[in-house]
C-alpha cells in the first residue's frame, strides 16, 4: 500500500561485531489528514511482526515524525563521556 503523504528515511547500521543487523527509519507525514492515524497505520505496514522502538515527539508539538528502529541492544555501548561523544 503507498502512502503519498508519508515520507521515509531509512539507514541501516551494523551490529557491535560489524555485522548488518538493524534499521533506522525516520516516518514523516505531509498530508492534511489526522498524523497519528495515518502513522499508526504506516508504522503497523512498516514494521510487520517484527520487534521495533518507536520514538515519539515527547511534547507532542510535532506529531507529523516518528522514529523506527530494530535490534537496537545489538549495538555496542559505553558510558558517555562529552568529550568524545557529539553529533
Amino acid at each position: 500500500m503507498k502512502y503519498k503523504d508519508v515520507i521515509i528515511r531509512e539507514a541501516s547500521f551494523n551490529d557491535k561485531d560489524g555485522k548488518p543487523k538493524g534499521k533506522l527509519a525516520i516516518l514523516t507525514y505531509t498530508g492534511e489528514g489526522d498524523p497519528f492515524t495515518v502513522l499508526r497505520d504506516v508504522v503497523h505496514f512498516y514494521v510487520k511482526t517484527k520487534g521495533y522502538h518507536e520514538f515519539v515527539d515527547i511534547n507532542g508539538d510535532n506529531p507529523w515524525t516518528r522514529i523506527i528502529t530494530s535490534d537496537i541492544n545489538s549495538l555496542g555501548q559505553e558510558k558517555f563521556d562529552s568529550d568524545k561523544h557529539s553529533l
